[in-house]
Order: C-alpha cells, then structure tokens, then sequence
C-alpha cells in the first residue's frame, strides 16, 4: 500500500473522529451507563448517512438523532453556509460575526444529534431571487467542489438533502439541493475535480439520495413516492423519542428564534422523496436505508471473495452484539470481556488488511470505516471501565510567548484497576512542553492522579480565529489554512493524550484524547462555561468611527478614536498613530498609551483633515499600534453567549472615510433610522445639516413639522413582521427608502433594479418595526401616527377598488431615492404637513416662507391639523393626556374633601 494512500485514510479518520467529538463536556446522555448504551449501538454498524442543507437549522434534528442515537449509524451535516446573512435575535453579530455565533451553535446542536459538521466556502449573501443567483454568486463549480470533497471524505451510503424546487421564498435551499443531486453522480466520476484525486482522496458512489423538508417541514407529502421516518418512538435511553431530542437540540439555534418549549411525546414525522439512485430502485420504500445494508459483516463487499475477511469481520460484529446483550442484562464483567475481544479482533483485522495482498480501492475502503468503528470501541470500553480523563488550562486567553499550566486528571471509577501507559500533551509545533511530574503506573479502583504541564506558546503562534476569511469581490470564502477546509474550526491547540491498558490476560492499550480547555462561571446566567485555549494578540488595536463621511472641497476635519486593550499579562506603554492617504493631515502624529494591567484599556483621539481638492471616492484610515518593535493592527470582536463556547472574530483596525459631495435644500431635516448592519447612521447630509435638526422635537400648537425625509437601511433582511410596519409620515404623498431588495411574503420574490436602489412600498404595522432609532428622530406627529394599532390604518394591496377609494396612496411608497447622489426631495402638497413627496411622483410646490429656526411659520389650527394624530371625541391625543389629568386631580380633591369633611 502506498504511502499517500495511507496518509489518506489517516486523515479521513481523524476528521472524521475529531469533528464529532469535538465538543468539551459531554451531555448526561453521554455518561456513565446510559453513554455506554448508546455507545454500543454504534459497535455492530457500518452504515453513513450525509445531510446536505444551506443553511444552519436547515437539518431535521429528530432525523439525526434517529439515524444516530437510535440506530447506531454515522451522520455527517453538510452546511454549505454559515448563515452569516440572517437575522439574529439574541446579539448584535451580523454577517461574518453572525456566521460565527452559528457555526458554534451548531456545534452545541451537534452534542445531541451526534453529527459530524461540515462547511462549503460559500457565503450567504442574504435574500435571494432565484437558483441562477445564488450560484452566480456563489459559483457553481465551486461550490460543487466543496460538497463532492464532503462526499468523498465521508463516503455515505444515503445522502438527504432539501427541495429542489419551491414555489416562494429564498432559493438557497433549492440551490443547495440541486448541488447535492449533482455531486451524488459527480463524486463519483473521477475526471471531476482530479485535484481531489491527487490529494489521496477516492471517488465513491453513494446508494441513493433523497430530497425533504427544511428544517423537518413536510413539504414532499404532495410527492407520489415518498418515504415517511417515524421520529415518534420512545428511546429508553434517550428518556424520549428521537423528535423530542431534536427538538431540544434546536433550542440552540437561539440567535434564529427557534422555538426553546419542549416537544409534546407522540409527535415527529419527516418525509423523504427518491431523487436518484445507484442501482435504480424499483417500486416503494418503507425506509431511506431499504436495500442498504448497513451491518459491519457487510463492508466484506469490498474484498469479494476473501473468505478470511469475512470470517473476521463476522467475529467483530458477533462480540460487539454480545457485549450489548451483556449491557441489557447487566452483565459488566462479561460485557468488559467482550469489548476487550471485539477491539483486540479488530485490531488484529486492520493490521491484517494493511500488509495483505488486497488492491488499493479496497484497502482505503475498509480501512477508512474500520478505524471509525475502531474508535467507537474505544470510546465504549472507556465508559465501560469507568475511566475518566480532563485537561485544564490556569488561563483560556494567552499571547504569544506566554507560559501557562495544563492540569491533566484521570479517575479509575471502575471496578477493576487499569495500567497507565502514557500521559501527554499534543501542541503545535514551535511550542514548548514540560511535563512536571510523572504519572504513575497503575490506578487502582476509585483512584485518580494528577499530571502537570508547562506549556509555552511559539512566539509566531497563529491566533485563535476563523481560517477562513470573506473574499470581497465574490461571495465566497478565502482558506487562510486550506488543511482546515470543510471543517467548523481548526482544531484545538492542546489536546491532552492518555494512553491506558484494562485489566485483561493480554495488554490491550486504548488511546483517549480530550482538549484541553479553561473553566469559568458564566456572566449573568450563571454556571459553569468551558472554552478552548485561544491565542490572541498582546495589544488589539480599535478604531472608531467604522465609517466617515468627509464632504469635499470643505477642507473637513474628522474626529477619529484608537482604543487598544492590553491581553498581556505585564504591564507596558505603546505608541499609537494613525495611516491616513497622502496629503491629509493627523493631530497629533502620535500618541503614548499606558497599560497598567491585563485588561487595561486606553483611548487615544486624533484629528483627520482632507485637502479641499480632494476629489470624491473611497479612502482608508488605518490605526497602528507599536510596543517592543512589534506593530498590531487589528483587534477582535469577542462572540460569546451561554449556550456556546466563546469564540474571536479579527478585525483590521480601519475606517472607510466617504468623501462624497452633499446638499441639502433649506429646510428640509433628513432623519435616519439606523438599520441592521448600518455602519453609516447620519452620513446622508450630515455636514450641512446639524444633528439636533434631526431629533425629535416637539410639536407646539399652531405649527406646522417641517418637512422631512426618512431613510431605512436594513441590510439584515427584516422579518416579515417587520416588513409590514407602515410609515404613516410618509404614505400620503410621503416617501420611504429601504436598502433591501426583499419582497414581502405574500408577494413572493421580485427582482432587485440594483443592488441599493430599490424602494419598498408601504405596509401596515406600527413605530417598533423602525427600528429603535426612530424615536429620536421622528417628529412627534410622526411617531404618534406610528404608534396606532395596525387596524386603524389597515391596508389591503388586492382589496378590489382600493385605488378608487384611496387615490394616490399606493403610489405614495414607490419611487427609486438615489443615495448614490443625494440631493433635496420636494415637499408635499399643502394638507400634508410632516410629509415628502415621493420621488418623481410630485411636483415641487411652490417655496414656502420659513422662520429663523428653519421650519414654517405658524398657521391656523385647521390648517395645521395632522389627520394622522386624530383620534375620535377628542381630536387629538394629547387633549385625552390632558383630559385623563383634570380627571385625576378631580378626583384626588373630591376625596381629600370627603376625607376631612366632618360629619
């Protein structure tokens, strides 16, 4: 056997074991007796099952959780996004950082279904219109790669996936479906993708693959011939069925608002249509795996005709079958003598196929799936012994040449002494280890030890960060470690390696590997929370704003902020400065920072001016921070919430200054509404316009709101009750301007005219779909108009004879504002106080008188009169405030008079 080969059955093997084990404290389920009865399910099967979905909460849980808890299958999820363009309903993370927060919510979904988790580089860019786009974007070949590299690595036996076709809604999923069925036949053509190949991985063919649902929607029940997996059944082990699981599993997709009530006992059904197969299946199926087996006897057919094979994979499977009738009986020593045989087997068999005489194919084939089932052996005779092993660190964030303590303990809570062979810690390489004391040689029952490391991070150690990175002109991932592609995370830094021998006749030395990681009390909810060691930098360096706007031919001066936290642990001083074009000016050129502490943290603020000749564009300030000759120029957001293990998102140190030329007619106040992912909040007009011009301001009696703008930037593709929010200042001859070219649910996907110009029509709703900005920036007649219930203002787009009724409303909410090239917008016509008309849709009225504040001047009540704000009875409402205030003093009179009043 080559040597390549056998580096790539390695590799497939470690990836396979550390992607689905990767997690840090295991779930109750996953000790003591009740992990090692699910362990042993895993012993007597060979079968794989590949879920391939777009985005995350795409899968059906209570199907993994079936095809892996219950019936001892491996499952793999294939996610091709991060979900980095969704919502997010816990934090502020959007896009990459979004993509983080959910890569590592799958990772705590994954410690209940027990799927390995995988990714293609594809981004998710947001909304989308139609499968050609999103492959556009995405690249099709591309993206295809990256799923027929899964499905070589994995080599499954069924592959799920979602619709590939759908009436509405965003096509993603169709995309990620097509992709699948494609690389069902692509994976396994070895003219596809040769590179693949030449890195040492094999073509496979899978058995079948079938479309279903998203998310476990049931939307193949209108197929003809469809497959039904009941998730409904009671799992003793699991204390419920398969669906409850999932179910609870999801509760993680928090950030997605899934739902966090348990599922009722009795319910979960997932529905499965055949799209293609190898062989063709004839007729119905009454299961995904028919025809499929999945048995570990069943991996002879690929040595057709070796008899010995046979006969040896036959007495792994017969062992692995005895110790679980042995567990059910609760025969421990017998099911321990078991184990012992089985792995002893099958060890003997794995040497045997790698110095026999079989073809290649073959021996990558068996030896790839013999050395997953060679872990689960382990793993099962570990619980089995009541051996227990943790590596903890004295500090979760180190800097680069730093030394720290990890603590590696292993308890024998067995009933039967185990020999320790070998207590080590795993690094990368340039790192030092030093290991303080040496274990002893045997563990007697209920007995534990202690072995302490010395470790010393290299001095160029890489920080603890995604490896791969957006790239700007596609929507697609760059690798930063390509040996990491497909991968949720790099692995850990320090992994703890224990080595021990059961008691038995014969030695038999079971490996167990744990990462090593830092215990600490969860902020606010409480508990305790485990993280890996992450390398991060001495000094990380912030620069405020994200983004300026400069006006040209000004000669404006900015106002920028450098912030750096030290992560060191020793004090220090640092130098900070600012990199701005050529030709613009900094104040002061430097400044010196004293960080006292490991956490310490200091601002330091320049000033920025442009040329007047600058001609408009896009420009970049940078920020630097130097200590010891070493300059930093990046800092990193930290993602952490209770649920997941706490992760670094770097980034550069830069601010994207605008210089663009602006106007704004006299009069005219322009509010925004910061929208999800704004980086630019005031940008528009905001040199010409003071910020207290957009304010709220009160409304005296009498006058009139000056006419105003209002623009709504929603990167974030708002929810559909969000996008149902009317704009009642605006809807009138008004005009609203959202950045997203989403089509509302009940109108179905339209095409964008371009990427930010696209305006949104009026909808029904109220103030709290603006946005929290909006209540500073409205005028009060607006914000009143927005906070009435929907059913005043009701509107119906289909109602018949609508327009008749309400001529001019509709078109009030359409029309294109460029923010390319921003100038006045007209006013309304007069009886529209507070309103602008909507662009191309008006004519410009005639120039009104304005005060000395910059609004109108006073005008007669009638006039004045906003019908937004009228309310029956009263008129307005701040007559029934007034109204309700005389009633109480009233009363409160009455009383005082009735109390003292002698009888």
């Amino acid at each position: 056997m080559t040597r390549r080969l056998c580096v790539a059955v390695l590799a497939i093997s470690a990836i396979s074991v550390s992607v689905s084990r990767a997690q840090l404290r295991p779930l109750p389920q996953d000790e003591g007796v009740n992990g090692l009865g699910l362990a042993l399910r895993h012993l007597p099967t060979s079968g794989s099952v590949l879920y391939v979905t777009a985005h995350p909460d795409d899968e059906d849980n209570g199907v993994l959780v079936l095809l892996n808890r219950v019936r001892g299958l491996d499952t793999a999820l294939l996610t091709l996004t991060r979900g980095d363009g969704g919502q997010n309903e816990i934090g502020p993370e959007l896009f990459e950082a979004l993509g983080v927060l959910r890569t590592e919510e799958l990772a705590a979904i994954h410690r209940y279904d027990g799927a390995a988790q995988y990714f293609s580089r594809a981004y998710e860019f947001g909304y989308s219109f139609s499968v050609e786009e999103t492959f556009q974007k995405w690249g099709r070949e591309e993206t295809l790669r990256d799923v027929v590299r899964v499905v070589r690595t994995v080599r499954p036996d069924v592959i799920l996936t979602l619709p590939l076709e759908s009436p509405g809604g965003g096509q993603h999923h169709q995309a990620a479906g097509r992709l699948a069925v494609d690389a069902f036949r692509a994976a396994a053509d070895p003219a596809r993708f040769p590179e693949q190949v030449a890195e040492g991985l094999r073509p496979w063919q899978a058995a079948k693959v079938y479309q279903g649902g998203v998310g476990g929607g049931n939307e193949m029940d209108k197929e003809a011939h469809t497959v039904a997996v009941d998730t409904s059944a009671y799992d003793p082990l699991l204390g419920m069925s398969a669906y409850q699981f999932g179910a609870l599993a999801r509760t993680n997709h928090k950030c997605q608002g899934a739902a966090q009530l348990r599922a009722a006992p009795g319910t979960g059904r997932a529905v499965y249509a055949l799209v293609d197969a190898q062989p063709k299946v004839e007729g119905a199926e009454a299961d995904i795996l028919a025809g499929v087996d999945t048995s570990l006897g069943a991996l002879a057919r690929f040595a057709p005709g070796d008899m010995s094979l046979q006969g040896a994979l036959r007495n792994v499977e017969a062992a692995a079958k005895q110790a679980q009738e042995a567990f059910v009986t609760h025969a421990a020593p017998r099911m321990r003598t078991e184990l012992r045989a089985g792995l002893a087997a099958l060890r003997k068999t794995i040497d045997g196929i790698r110095s026999g005489g079989l073809a290649d194919t073959a021996k990558y084939e068996l030896l790839a799936r013999l050395q997953r089932t060679q872990a689960d052996f382990e793993k099962a005779l570990t619980l089995a012994q009541g051996l227990t092993v943790e590596a903890t660190v004295d500090d979760g964030d180190v800097v680069p040449g730093q030394s720290f303590t990890v603590k590696t303990r292993v308890w024998n809570q067995g009933t039967e002494p185990v020999g320790l062979q070998e207590v080590a810690l795993r690094t990368p390489a340039g790192w030092t280890v030093t290991r303080q004391a040496e274990p002893p040689a045997e563990l007697a029952p209920g007995k534990g030890t202690e072995v302490a490391f010395k470790v010393t991070v290299a001095p160029d150690a890489r920080y603890s960060q995604p490896y791969w990175r957006r790239n700007p002109k596609v929507d697609r991932y760059d690798l930063d470690v390509p040996r990491d592609q497909t991968l949720p995370w790099s692995p850990p830094d320090v992994v703890a390696l224990v080595r021990y021998a059961p008691a038995g006749p014969s030695p038999l030395p079971v490996a167990v590997e744990r990462p090593a990681f830092w215990r600490y009390e969860g902020r606010w909810v409480g508990g305790e929370k485990e993280k890996v060691v992450n390398v991060v930098p001495a000094l990380s360096v912030g620069l405020t704003p994200a983004v300026a706007v400069m006006p040209v031919g000004g000669g404006a001066r900015r106002e920028f902020r450098v912030t750096v936290l030290n992560d060191a642990k020793s004090s220090g001083e640092a130098t900070v400065r600012l990199e701005v074009p050529a030709g613009w000016t900094v104040e002061p050129s430097e400044a010196r920072v004293t960080l006292r502490a490991e956490g310490d943290e200091a601002t330091s603020r320049f000033f920025v001016a442009a040329p007047a000749s600058v001609p408009v564009g896009e420009y970049a300030v940078r920020a630097v921070a130097t200590q010891g000759g070493r300059e930093f120029r990046e800092g990193f957001q930290l993602i952490a919430y209770d649920h997941i293990q706490e992760r670094h998102l770097f980034h550069p140190a830069l601010s994207r200054v605008e210089a663009i030329d602006e106007r704004v007619a006299p009069g005219l106040a322009i509010g925004y509404v910061l929208g999800a992912g704004d980086e630019v909040p005031g940008g528009p007009a905001r040199p010409q316009r003071p910020s207290a011009g957009l304010r709220a301001r009160r409304r005296a009696r009498g006058r009139a709101v000056p006419p105003f703008a209002l623009v709504r930037w929603a990167l974030g593709g708002p929810r559909k009750a969000a996008r149902r929010q009317p704009l009642h200042a605006v809807s009138g001859g008004g005009h609203r301007r959202a950045c997203h070219g989403r089509g509302s649910a009940d109108e179905g996907p339209r095409p964008r005219p371009s990427v930010l110009h696209h305006a949104e029509p009026h909808r029904g709703g109220g103030l709290g779909g603006m946005g929290p900005g909006a209540r500073h920036v409205l005028p009060r007649a607006a914000r009143s108009a927005l906070r009435r219930p929907p059913r005043l203002r009701r509107s119906v787009p289909e109602e018949p004879g609508r327009e008749a009724r309400h001529p001019g409303r509709r078109a009030g909410g359409e029309g294109n504002v460029d923010l390319c090239r921003p100038g006045p917008l007209a006013a309304a016509p007069r009886g529209h106080a507070g309103r602008v008309s909507a662009a191309g849709q008006h004519p410009e009225p005639p120039a009104r008188p304005m005060t000395a504040q910059g609004g109108p001047p006073a005008t007669g009540a009638g006039e004045d009169a906003d019908e937004s704000e009228r309310v029956p009875i009263f008129g307005t409402w701040g007559r029934i405030y007034a109204a309700v205030v005389v009633c109480a003093v009233l009363v409160m009179a009455l009383v005082y008079v009735f109390s003292v009043w002698p009888y």
